[in-house]
């Protein structure tokens, strides 16, 4: 699934005349996969090696971060708190339309949407946290991840990877 990810990640897509990650696509090859019974459900837990992946994961989120230094980051913050501030509101107002439309709770609506804030696998972690403080039973823990954990990953999914990769190519095609 990794290989058939990888080499479709090489392949320009013509209408939109640009390359869409391997990442995307074993995501959507994954869903795929899982849908028609070829792959397992839940592995991850099942192998009991969700926290190692997880821990893995996030360090390589962090290996982005070693070049930083102070004077970069004092260089941004202003600039980052106003668009962080700005995009929060517009999540909002959207979320309170989209909410409505596909008739959904707002609240999940918007919690899906704050995940181009943070996205995979923070979104995956908080997720799971929550659902483990919220609940009192296997059973209520249980039922809490069918209804938040797959639009939350969906969305850190959507909102990081698959939009970051379309905006990456379209600034590319302009300069």
């Amino acid at each position: 699934m990794g290989w058939l990810a990888t080499q479709a990640g090489n392949v320009v897509i013509p209408v939109i005349n640009m390359k869409i990650s391997g990442a995307v696509w074993a995501l959507i090859f994954s869903v795929i996969a899982t849908t028609i019974g070829f792959l397992e459900e839940d592995s991850l837990n099942k192998a009991h090696s969700y926290g190692i992946v997880m821990f893995a994961l996030m360090m390589y989120v962090f290996d982005g971060l070693k070049t930083a230094t102070p004077e970069m980051l004092a260089g941004v913050i202003l600039p980052m708190i106003i668009l962080i501030i700005v995009g929060v509101f517009g999540m909002g107002v959207l979320c309170f339309i989209i909410s409505k439309v596909l008739k959904m709770p707002f609240l999940l609506a918007f919690a899906t949407a704050l995940t181009a804030l943070y996205g995979f696998p923070p979104n995956a972690i908080i997720t799971e946290s929550v659902c483990t403080a919220l609940s009192e039973t296997s059973e209520e823990k249980e039922y809490l991840m069918s209804q938040m954990f797959p639009p939350m990953i969906v969305g850190g999914f959507t909102t990081v990877t698959i939009t970051s990769v379309i905006i990456a190519g379209l600034f590319t095609n302009l300069l």
